[in-house]
């Protein structure tokens, strides 16, 4: 074996621990990022997306795959094509993901930063190899390997582009109304499908079917989560929204218990104060916990968009989509709202 190949040999070695090092680096950088570890830059920083992802997210999506590749690639060339390729294009995304922080934020966040030198280094690391070997190859005649490059170079590019299309800054209100519209969430949050209940708090034909709802719940809670709605029918009811979604947010365990209350309540008074809300749910057990009226007003604002985006002209309504493939099935009125009916619904849209 000739000086030259132990040369090579040696350099491999570091070079593929110099890589793995790097990425398990980001890959460690990035869960201390999921861990809210943060400056006041990296707080604002939390405010933009890639393609709508948290770049935690994607972090942890991407890095365990990569590190994965590498490792891999140490006996198959495919797999260090993938990985040469990804870390590439993770070189050319970090660059427009530093523009931003510096020129679009106004400041560095450290964890971001060092996860963009890790990738920095692992690419590092790959290139230096590839000039290695293609002076290699070059010494042997051949220039077959410096024709590799011109793949790298684009992805790099295409990482960059990705990043330049994809990185955006979330609107706040959306923001708020995601997290409002997570926290009156009954059931699980897992799958494509959702469930959307639209009822007016003075509508006879609503209230006749309230039992369906508080019986699909333990059915539906492993498969859907569900969202009650205040549909506006009667503007009186906009009376009882607020201390519908205090019950909501607040009060899940019990919370058809207090519906019930308010349903009975607004028999008798269509626009209650806090004094006669305290006195339907005593029995209950409950204190009312007011809420800020920001949030009652975004949560009104949550509302309405729903009846908007679902074209909900009567209420009851039961609406169940399928987010992923946006196909859905509507429910409306005494006899079309059953149980049976929502999880058939359900089971038809997966």
């Amino acid at each position: 074996m000739d000086k030259k190949s132990i040369s090579l040999r040696t350099f491999d070695g570091w070079f593929f621990w110099i890589a793995l090092f790097a990425l398990l680096a980001a890959l460690i950088l990035t869960v201390l990022s999921v861990m809210d570890l943060c400056t006041s830059a990296c707080v604002e920083g939390q405010k933009w997306r890639f393609f709508g992802f948290k770049f935690e997210v994607l972090g942890l999506g991407v890095f365990p795959l990569l590190i994965l590749f590498h490792i891999l690639s140490i006996s198959k060339p495919l797999f260090r094509m993938l990985a040469s390729l990804m870390i590439a294009a993770s070189v050319g995304a970090e660059a427009w993901f530093l523009y931003v922080q510096k020129v679009l934020i106004g400041g560095f966040c450290p964890i971001c930063v060092s996860i963009a030198f890790s990738i920095f280094v692992a690419g590092m690391a790959y290139f230096i190899r590839f000039v290695k070997e293609s002076i290699q190859s070059s010494n042997e005649g051949s220039m077959h390997t410096w024709i590799k490059i011109f793949p790298s170079m684009g992805t790099i590019f295409l990482g960059f582009l990705a990043a330049f299309i994809g990185v955006s800054k979330i609107n706040p209100l959306e923001a708020k109304q995601v997290s409002l519209k997570e926290s009156i969430r009954f059931g699980s949050n897992e799958g494509p499908i959702e469930v959307y209940v639209f009822t007016d708090w003075f509508c006879p034909a609503c209230r006749r079917v309230e039992p369906v709802f508080e019986a699909m719940i333990p059915d539906l809670k492993d498969k859907a989560p569900v969202f009650f709605v205040d549909a506006t029918v009667h503007p009186e009811s906009l009376n009882f929204t607020p201390y519908n979604l205090s019950f909501m947010i607040n009060n899940k365990n019990d919370y058809f218990k207090l519906r019930k209350a308010l349903e009975q309540l607004a028999d008798k008074n269509d626009s209650p104060s806090d004094t006669d809300i305290q006195e339907a749910i005593n029995p209950h057990g409950v204190q009312l916990k007011e809420l800020a009226y920001s949030d009652v007003a975004l949560g009104v604002k949550l509302f309405k968009k729903l009846v908007k985006q679902f074209d909900i002209t009567q209420t009851p309504t039961v609406v169940i989509v399928n987010m992923d493939s946006k196909k859905g099935k509507k429910l409306s009125g005494y006899g079309e709202i059953t149980k049976e009916n929502v999880l058939k619904a359900v089971d038809s849209l997966q």
